[in-house]
């Protein structure tokens, strides 16, 4: 009957706490019945104290051994670049996953419902789409100006500035109250 290592790898994953025999195991080294490594033989946070100061993939790196070399070469820490990518597209694709299921349950969701009503409730004219997009640029701006001047009613540019703002959010509201 084989050994059981599911315990020391969920350590090495993160999931449980390690003892201090598992911590300087050498995994490599181990009796296994099959074994598969990685092509990347380092962690996204791991600091390689003999690679530092941005070591390109084509430079000289001092590894070991060749299984150890860094692919894409190392940045300004010592930490694996290749290994970096693989960690922050697993986050990339995490966002877009999440993303991409919000967009579907309202398209799901705005689909049921302008079939249900015929669609007649849903149909939007070019104008009041191009007259959308122009509000949002302008919300964008009056945003954009409100965070960066503070607003601060008491010098004359500022209080022109907010008077300027309000004028133009109240005309796109007034357009599309218009023209709807």
């Amino acid at each position: 009957m084989g050994v059981s290592y599911f315990y020391e790898y969920a350590a090495y994953l993160g999931f449980v706490q390690q003892t201090a025999v598992w911590r300087t195991r050498n995994w490599q080294e181990l009796n296994y019945e099959f074994s598969l490594f990685p092509l990347i033989p380092y962690s996204a946070s791991f600091q390689d104290a003999n690679n530092r100061r941005s070591v390109g993939p084509f430079e000289v790196q001092r590894v070991a051994k060749n299984r150890f070399w860094h692919i894409l070469g190392t940045d300004l820490l010592g930490r694996d670049v290749a290994a970096g990518l693989v960690a922050g597209t697993r986050t990339a694709m995490l966002v877009g996953l999440l993303s991409m299921s919000i967009a579907t349950l309202i398209g799901l969701l705005l689909g049921s419902f302008a079939g249900y009503f015929s669609d007649n409730l849903f149909q939007l004219s070019i104008f009041q789409i191009i007259t959308f997009v122009l509000g949002v640029i302008i919300g964008f701006f009056i945003a954009f100006i409100a965070y960066y001047q503070r607003f601060i009613l008491l010098e004359n540019y500022n209080l022109i500035s907010f008077f300027t703002s309000i004028a133009l959010f109240s005309g796109i509201v007034f357009v599309f109250s218009v023209f709807r």
